[in-house]
């Protein structure tokens, strides 16, 4: 975020959701914000619960690969040791390189309190008695948490079958809003915040073809609108168009020409402004 339009996302007893469409980089851009805050706020532990999409390992990589800026590929295959690749740039990047930038990241990883539970076909109360047991037995009573939640998606297993799906996936974020606002709190006072993010559909899709359409309302949030009932905020993550990238001004463009700026996200949902809101 580059503006002061919007406040922190993450604010105790909240829910910021992501909203994007598959690949754009929900999982990367929510778990780096929830890392780099903690890191911010003297080391405030973060809680991240896998809704079946990643293992420890494959997220360790991927953070890895974001701070050293070597590839996933060589790293997740070691040929970071033994093979030279070309950059974006042109340049090559040696396995010399690659060493160097890798051992200089794993002290920057060593930063991180960072917890991981793998919840992938749990019930929501599963979900929800981990999370407590997690933060009791592992932060502390009356201790900030931030809670990383990959992602909003259906249910594999749905308990209420008088529930349609869209309001099973409604009572499960219900159920984590408790959670954090009403369950675990300490003289009145809630003590964990929580990012999460849900697939867009076809609506933004289309949007996102055509630079005039403005997501001014939260019409392309898949599964279920009590979704927006329950977040704090909301917000539209897209990759630019290629007319958007064209009118990128040469302020936001490396040396080569090329665009520094590849999204965009806008907020169908805000709570709490910054400094220039209005």
């Amino acid at each position: 975020i580059t503006t002061e339009m919007v406040g922190s996302l993450l604010v105790p007893a909240n829910i910021f959701v992501l909203s994007a469409l598959s690949g754009v980089g929900k999982t990367t851009y929510t778990l780096d914000y929830a890392l780099k805050t903690s890191v911010c706020n003297g080391k405030v532990p973060v809680l991240h619960m896998d809704n079946g999409e990643m293992s420890a390992d494959e997220l360790f990589c991927r953070q890895l690969c974001a701070i050293s800026g070597v590839r996933e590929y060589y790293i997740r295959s070691g040929k970071w040791r033994t093979t030279s690749y070309m950059n974006d740039f042109g340049q090559e990047v040696t396995p010399d390189m690659m060493e160097k930038a890798i051992y200089k990241a794993l002290p920057e990883l060593e930063k991180y309190n960072f917890g991981y539970i793998g919840v992938g076909g749990k019930t929501p109360e599963e979900k929800i008695r981990l999370a407590k047991r997690h933060y009791y037995k592992n932060v502390g009573r009356g201790k900030p948490m931030i809670l990383s939640y990959d992602y909003i998606k259906s249910l594999y297993t749905n308990t209420n079958k008088n529930l349609a799906s869209w309001e099973a996936v409604g009572q499960e974020l219900q159920m984590f809003k408790d959670l954090i606002k009403e369950e675990i709190k300490f003289d009145g006072k809630p003590m964990v915040a929580m990012i999460t993010s849900v697939q867009q559909n076809r609506q933004a899709i289309i949007n996102n073809r055509n630079t005039s359409a403005a997501s001014n309302d939260m019409s392309h949030i898949s599964l279920s609108m009590q979704i927006a009932q329950y977040a704090s905020q909301i917000g539209h993550l897209r990759k630019l168009n290629p007319e958007e990238l064209l009118e990128i001004p040469s302020c936001y463009r490396g040396k080569d020409g090329e665009p520094l700026m590849t999204h965009n996200m806008l907020f169908d949902k805000t709570r709490y402004g910054g400094e220039d809101f209005n």
